[in-house]
């Protein structure tokens, strides 16, 4: 069995709006910091990638784009990539569905890019 875990921070810049705060709450600086955990599975004929996120959850089109990136840079199929998110109230809002319909203004789509780079 090969097994492999990798860290990452990915704070939102201040003013990123944060989740679960209302229509109007922007970050205003760092706490603590949130991460993205990755972790390689291999028993020598299956391999996998988890992917954990502290955000409050991933849509569909951040997911998949994100499962994607990791095949490709990997060489796995995207179906052998998992995702999860912590649910975190206190991290940067990624759901898009808040942003293009909703009344949350200071957002940054940069930041939602960035996860899957």
């Amino acid at each position: 069995m090969l097994c492999g875990v990798g860290r990452r921070v990915i704070n939102p810049e201040l003013g990123h709006h944060l989740a679960g705060y209302g229509p109007d709450h922007p970050n205003a600086g760092v706490h603590d910091d949130i991460v993205m955990t990755a972790m390689y599975l291999s028993d020598g004929r299956k391999e996998a990638f988890l992917l954990a996120y502290d955000l409050i959850g991933l849509e569909y089109e951040l997911n998949a784009q994100v499962r994607q990136a990791v095949a490709a840079a990997t060489g796995l199929k995207p179906e052998q990539v998992f995702i999860t998110a912590t649910h975190v109230h206190s991290g940067p809002e990624v759901r898009k569905k808040f942003f293009d319909s909703g009344p949350i203004k200071n957002w940054r789509p940069d930041y939602n890019e960035r996860q899957v780079t």
